[in-house]
């Protein structure tokens, strides 16, 4: 037998070998999860990067519920005007608790009101997750009002094939795949069902370096170009997951808010620029997601407040994300609290309303 015939078989079988092990390996991890569920693997639950109890995140202690707020009582307390916020890490924060926005909101609505503003931010959630966190979680708390919070940079893409389309990134499918991720990138860092990272807490520090940030602009900016094809997708998919959040308020009698989250490619002169060049695009428009959405939201009469001008504005005097990433920072969070109060104080059926 020639040396050339037993490397083919030594492959060959070496293939096989290989390719039942990690059949083995994709079942065996799949039935370890179903029992003991854990964030390295793929699930669509919001519960996968919920934080852990108590835990110790930017100096202060996440609640009981894994929340970065204040302890609070599921029964409201009478005469209490209250108000959950649902989101993403935008309402979780990467801030130390007392710098959240949702936080500021309260400190300033209770000086004209017995109000309570529940933070209900979990990381790497979207529109569908904060669905079904307000049915499970949300309305045993008989919120008053409840408010949305949207990030325009992702969650108009947030699930389904639209990620794929958009070149956005996604875990892998695979079991296997996404627990060799986790343990390279995320291992080190890993406590509990939250990744523990005091050094993004940091408003001067940047969490990515440049090029890899402008890579993941870049990979969701697609959104910005009316001519790409899944666009109007996403349009239609954020819209009705909006109208059906809607509903539920209605059903329960409570107000519900959705704020628009600027992405910062979108108050960044210079960073749209680079976005624009690196994708060899001249068809992008910052402004079109808010305006399209503002549009599908006020026909379905869903109330909505678009951050996007008063960061515009703001952004003139001072940096309001974190360097080369695309959260709030201190600044930008006081911004997002001093339009959202605004817009409390001077609209109909606020807390105010309800001293």
């Amino acid at each position: 037998m020639s040396r050339f015939v037993k490397t083919v078989r030594i492959l060959r079988d070496g293939s096989v070998i290989l390719f039942v092990t990690l059949i083995l390996l994709e079942l065996s991890l799949r039935v370890f999860h179903h029992v003991n569920p854990t964030v390295f693997f793929p699930q669509d639950s919001y519960n996968r990067w919920r934080g852990k109890p108590h835990s110790i995140h930017c100096g202060f202690p996440l609640n009981s519920k894994g929340f970065n707020g204040r302890e609070f009582e599921t029964k409201k307390a009478a005469g209490t005007y209250r108000i959950v916020v649902i989101g993403d890490s935008f309402v979780f924060g990467v801030v130390s608790q007392k710098d959240v926005f949702t936080y500021l909101i309260e400190e300033r609505l209770r000086q004209s009101g017995n109000v309570e503003v529940i933070n209900m931010g979990i990381c790497s959630t979207g529109p569908e997750h904060y669905r079904d966190l307000l049915l499970r979680e949300g309305l045993e708390l008989d919120p008053d009002m409840v408010i949305v919070g949207f990030f325009v940079g992702n969650d108009f893409a947030f699930g389904g094939a639209e990620h794929r389309s958009l070149g956005l990134r996604v875990a892998d499918h695979t079991f296997v795949g996404s627990l060799a991720v986790a343990l390279a990138h995320i291992g080190p860092r890993f406590d509990g069902q939250i990744v523990q990272d005091e050094e993004r807490c940091k408003d001067y520090l940047p969490s990515f370096d440049l090029d890899t940030y402008l890579k993941i602009v870049s990979e969701r900016s697609l959104i910005f170009s009316r001519s790409h094809s899944v666009f109007n997708a996403c349009l239609r998919r954020a819209t009705a997951c909006m109208v059906e959040t809607k509903r539920i308020c209605t059903w329960r009698d409570a107000r519900m808010l959705v704020v628009l989250m600027p992405d910062e490619v979108q108050i960044d002169a210079g960073l749209q620029s680079a976005v624009s060049e690196r994708l060899q695009r001249k068809d992008l428009d910052f402004g079109l997601p808010n305006r399209e959405f503002g549009k599908r939201l006020t026909s379905e009469k869903v109330e909505y407040l678009d951050l996007l001008e008063a960061f515009r504005v703001a952004s003139a005097g001072k940096r309001l994300y974190k360097p080369n990433d695309s959260h709030w920072n201190r600044a930008g969070n006081a911004v997002a609290a001093d339009a959202l109060y605004d817009y409390l104080r001077k609209s109909p059926a606020t807390a105010e309303s309800k001293k």
